[in-house]
């Protein structure tokens, strides 16, 4: 800013007074440095002079007339930096991908050399550059050198070309490639206006290669929606492309390639395959793509709309031909018709070639049939103009007559279209059955507007007809009304005259009723004759006024109105009948036509529910009631069943005699509810019992019948039975006396109760089920015995030794048994037994002894299928040890690894014996083969001996003699005589054995299964659930990884398949915990949590 007075100064710049002169060697020197930067540039180096100072420097160069050389000699630096990288892309062994990274890595770095160069060199690209027009710039001069010497040399584009072309291929299929790299390489071809030469060509034809082969593969193996899906994910994936990393020049070539390919190609087998089964669905999604990918293609809507054509006349074809389907062909027309519209709208774009094309198809089919369309069409609009027709609102038929006139246009046959619905228009009009007057005349405005006036103008006449008949039919009414009212006062004067006959208060009461029966048949009489002589005026007059009454009615009703609703009369009337009726109940004889003739009286007067019904069933509520109540304390349930039935079918001949059969639910509900209803548990309880001790089958049956008419009588029977089972079924299962017959009291009662459901209850699913919910309670009311009991019942009539039953009988009763099985929780328990068992039945070790020679079998157990035996250590005869060692050798050569433990106490023989009276075969244990094979070398020995010779276990010792020479079978003696054996008694072999058989089988003496060895199988049961349980807890916990303890007891309980208590489940649960399985979580204790 000036201050206040100061005046101003110019400034003035004045020419140097002599041009300045470059030193001598300026232009070596400047190049010099010049040079230095570019290949500090080149190599990626540090320039040694500052930017500034080298532009200065070409700036003083140019403005010194040595522009020309400086661009030759940049041009010549260059061309030979770029000649200097041609080298790595010539080896043969470089991998394709390094290969495309090596050359992105050369391109990126020439083009940042370049920028660097050009920025240096800027004052000569923008002054020398462009004033020579046919110099190239700079940047120019660089893409030109590296397009001639690298991008142009064969090998390498071939090899780049292929690169990007295998990546791209890969990329299709679905593999990850470097986009970037891809993007790079693609821009440099572009950039050095090689791209369409030397990869626009190839990449199209190895597209075209690709979708060619993969649309004839895919047309084969794809239904035609996924193979429209696929196309139309190809198109999109190719338009990323395009996006990502493709030259924009090449997009209309490669989506036109792609719809060649996949599209153009397979236009007619697409539709041929495919078309139909769209149109059917319809499927509007996959009809819209199809339109939309046809639309992109030649000749592709042209082929879809004559399919489209096709398919339309070839359906619709089918409903009209085939005349089985008359009955529904309009409606079938229609709905196509709606199905097409959608379609067209839809997914067609509305396209006028297809609604031309779908109009002309229709057009075409819907007169392959000559004049049925029309003959249908015409009753079809008679269907939903008739009165009786309210399936639709006025607006609704209105668009249902709009539809129906699409179809209308169609038809060739209006003519005959006119005569039928002519037919059914006069019988509408004439009968009075059209639904609604305006609907006649908007589908007449409609045929008017479509055919003219010349096709309607006799319909128009039939309603003018109509409109004229109104008009007379006014006149000729007001003529009979005064006919009908002169009529109706004649009549009415003759029913007042009447009245005083059922006035006198001392009639008898069935004289009164003869008396009215008399009257009221009189009456009828009299007006079917003046009927007969009014007719005229009752088929005229009186049909056309609804709200009069017919002459027959008016005959009624002067009747009803005078005489039957008269107090008095009423009430003498229905009071005589109950009477009447109460007598008939009680067993008197009464006059039943007189009941039937009065009581349809009252039907036909309609008085009959008002003034008779209500009294009648009162006093039938009455009389059952009291009856029910006697009868309960009198009769024994049989007979109260009995007469409950009787009395029903009584009053069911009531019904059917005189009553009227309106009255029938509420009085057979009257007498169900005052005899059955009202009785139902004291029926139950104090006769159920007795009748299913029987069981009383008849009686049951009748029980069954009679309670399945009223409310939740089954059901309390139901219960009742249910208790019943529990109640006796306890007594079998819990009292241990019953033991010895438990399993076969169970199966009697099992089968009585099978045969009273199904003979008395008709097989009622409720009532099995409530039995078998019974006997699953019952039966596990004492733990584990039943289990145990059922086992051995098995055995014992599996055993060899039992004739009782042919295997039919035993088949059956084993279907019997596992009916009782199912019922049992402890299933476990019955294994354990039943494997027990089962293994003495099928384990037989026989050794055959005949002069000197032995046979041996041998039967191979699995340990951990069978039950555990104690080992027992015995002494056996020389041979028979050889034996066994020989088999043992060959067992063992054959199946290395493994181990054979001998079990004695398993094992049976048959010996040959020879007696005083003849030889025997004796079929005995091992036991007791070791101690008879000790009397081949002495005929007497002590109780010592034996226990010392055979090594047998002192009490098994023992049963085994006393089976020898205290049994039935004495091949022994024994000294002392006696039951017993004790240890001073000696034994010797009897030779004066007899027996009339020659093998003769002795039992061994078996020791009472002892409570030892009951609680032993027991103990196995438990701790094989204990496993259980520990498998489930763990198997539980695994799958939900955290849980609470009432959730996991939940679990557990829908898994275990036998019973358990809760406290059994904590200590297992305690167990895991303390064996690290799982742990209790820290902030809720209730809440347990996984230990992997």
């Amino acid at each position: 800013m000036n201050k206040p007075g100061a005046t101003t100064k110019k400034l003035v710049i004045k020419n140097f007074k002599s041009k300045p002169n470059l030193p001598e060697n300026y232009q070596e020197t400047t190049w010099s440095k010049l040079r230095e930067a570019v290949i500090a540039i080149q190599t990626s180096k540090a320039i040694a002079y500052s930017l500034e100072e080298l532009y200065q420097a070409v700036e003083n160069m140019c403005s010194h007339k040595m522009a020309s050389q400086l661009y030759v000699n940049l041009t010549n630096l260059v061309e030979a930096h770029v000649k200097s990288n041609i080298e790595q892309f010539l080896s043969e062994s470089m991998d394709r991908q390094v290969f495309l990274k090596r050359m992105d890595d050369c391109w990126r770095a020439h083009c940042r050399q370049m920028i660097m160069i050009r920025s240096i060199f800027l004052y000569l690209d923008r002054t020398y550059v462009l004033q020579n027009p046919s110099i190239h710039s700079i940047w120019d001069m660089g893409l030109d050198l590296f397009r001639h010497h690298i991008a142009m040399n064969t090998l390498i584009q071939t090899r780049t070309v292929d690169g990007l072309l295998t990546l791209i291929e890969r990329e299709r299929g679905g593999d990850a490639v470097d986009i970037s790299l891809l993007k790079s390489l693609l821009r440099m071809l572009s950039d050095l206006q090689i791209y369409q030469d030397a990869f626009e060509h190839k990449f199209l034809q190895a597209t075209e290669r690709l979708y060619c082969a993969e649309g004839q593969r895919l047309m084969r193996e794809l239904a035609v929606p996924q193979y429209l899906a696929h196309v139309e994910k190809r198109l999109r994936e190719e338009n990323e492309r395009l996006l990502h990393y493709l030259d924009p020049c090449t997009k209309w070539q490669l989506i036109h390639t792609v719809e060649r390919q996949l599209l153009s190609e397979h236009v007619s087998g697409v539709l041929s395959k495919g078309l139909e089964s769209l149109m059917d669905g319809p499927r509007l999604r996959d009809l819209a793509t199809l339109y939309s990918l046809f639309s992109r293609v030649k000749d592709g809507l042209t082929e879809l709309c004559n399919h489209f054509n096709a398919y339309i006349k070839k359906k619709g074809r089918t409903i009209v031909i085939e005349p089985e389907r008359d009955k529904t062909m309009v409606a079938e027309l229609l709905e196509f018709k709606e199905q097409l519209d959608n379609v067209v709208s839809t997914c067609f774009q509305r396209n006028d070639r297809f609604l031309y094309s779908m109009r002309e198809a229709f057009e075409h089919f819907i007169n392959q049939r000559q004049n049925k369309p029309a003959e249908l069409i015409a009753k079809f609009v008679d269907l939903k103009l008739r009165a009786g027709n309210k399936e639709a609102t006025e607006e609704e038929l209105e668009r249902l007559l709009d539809k129906i006139m699409v179809l209308f246009r169609f038809i060739h046959g209006k003519d005959v279209f006119e005569a039928f619905y002519k037919k059914d228009l006069a019988k509408r009009l004439l009968v009075g059955k059209s639904a609604s007057v305006d609907a006649e005349k908007s589908m007449l405005s409609k045929l008017k507007q479509e055919c003219g006036g010349g096709f309607t103008c006799k319909l128009e006449g039939m309603f003018k007809d109509m409109e004229l008949s109104k008009d007379i039919n006014i006149t000729y009414k007001q003529m009979a009304s005064q006919l009908y009212v002169n009529l109706t006062n004649l009549v009415e004067a003759h029913v007042k005259s009447n009245i005083e006959q059922f006035l006198s208060e001392s009639m008898d009461r069935q004289v009164f009723l003869k008396r009215m029966d008399d009257c009221w048949r009189a009456h009828c009489r009299q007006m079917i004759m003046i009927r007969s002589i009014f007719l005229y005026l009752d088929r005229t007059y009186v049909l056309q006024n609804p709200s009069i009454h017919s002459i027959w009615d008016m005959g009624l009703d002067l009747f009803r109105h005078h005489i039957a609703m008269n107090t008095l009369i009423q009430t003498r009337t229905v009071d005589g009948l109950l009477t009447l009726i109460e007598r008939e109940r009680g067993g008197d004889a009464v006059d039943i036509s007189l009941l039937k003739s009065l009581l349809r009286m009252l039907s036909d007067l309609q008085i009959y529910q008002d003034a008779f019904e209500h009294k009648f069933l009162q006093a039938t509520e009455r009389l059952y009631c009291a009856e029910g109540q006697r009868l309960m304390r009198e009769l024994a349930v049989p007979q109260y069943l009995a007469h409950v039935e009787k009395r029903l079918r009584e009053e069911n001949e009531r019904l059917l005699h005189y009553l009227d059969p309106c009255t029938k639910w509420q009085l057979i509900h009257t007498v169900e509810r005052q005899l059955l209803s009202e009785h139902v548990s004291g029926v139950l309880s104090k006769g159920l019992e007795s009748l299913m001790d029987g069981p009383r089958l008849r009686d049951l049956a009748t029980l069954y019948s009679l309670f399945s008419r009223v409310k939740d009588g089954l059901t309390e029977l139901c219960n009742h039975f249910n208790a019943y089972i529990k109640k006796k079924g306890r007594t079998i299962v819990i009292e241990p006396e019953r033991d010895k017959t438990m399993v076969a009291e169970l199966l009697e009662f099992k089968e009585q109760l099978d045969n009273v459901v199904s003979t008395c209850f008709q097989r009622n699913d409720r009532f099995l089920y409530s039995m078998r919910e019974a006997f699953e309670h019952f039966i596990n009311q004492r733990q584990n015995k039943p289990a145990e009991l059922i086992a051995k019942f098995v055995d014992l009539k599996l055993r060899a030794g039992n004739k009782e039953a042919t295997e039919e009988e035993l088949e059956r009763l084993l279907d019997k048994i596992m009916v009782l099985f199912r019922f049992i929780h402890g299933k476990d328990v019955f294994e354990a037994f039943y494997k027990k068992d089962l293994a003495k039945r099928l384990l037989h070790l026989s050794a055959t002894s005949e002069g000197g020679g032995l046979e041996l079998s041998v039967y191979i157990l699995t340990m951990g299928f069978w039950p555990t035996y104690a080992a027992v250590d015995v002494r056996l005869p020389g041979e028979l040890t050889r034996h066994q060692e020989h088999f043992a050798k060959f067992y063992l050569a054959k199946h290395s690894g493994r181990k054979l433990q001998w079990q004695a106490t398993l094992g049976h023989c048959v010996l040959r014996a020879h007696f005083t009276q003849g030889n025997k075969e004796l079929q005995v244990s091992l036991f007791q083969a070791l101690v008879l094979l000790l009397f081949n070398d002495g005929d007497n020995l002590s109780f010592e001996d034996i226990k010392t010779a055979t090594n047998i276990e002192e009490g098994e010792l023992r049963r085994t003699l006393q089976s020898l020479a205290c049994g039935k079978a004495r091949v022994l003696m024994k000294t002392p005589r006696g039951r017993d054996v004790q240890d001073r008694d000696h034994f010797a072999f009897n030779g004066d054995f007899t027996n009339k058989l020659f093998r003769i089988k002795i039992n061994q003496i078996q020791m009472k299964e002892t409570s030892e060895e009951q609680k032993a199988t027991e103990e196995r049961v438990f701790q094989d659930r204990q496993y259980q349980i520990d498998a489930a807890i763990v198997r539980v916990m695994k799958m939900r990884k955290a849980l609470s303890h009432n959730l996991l007891i939940s679990e557990l309980y829908n898994q275990l398949k036998f019973p358990v208590k809760p406290g059994d489940l904590k200590k297992r649960i305690e167990s895991l915990i303390d064996r690290d399985y799982m742990e209790r979580d820290k902030d809720n204790p209730n809440q347990y949590n996984y230990v992997a």
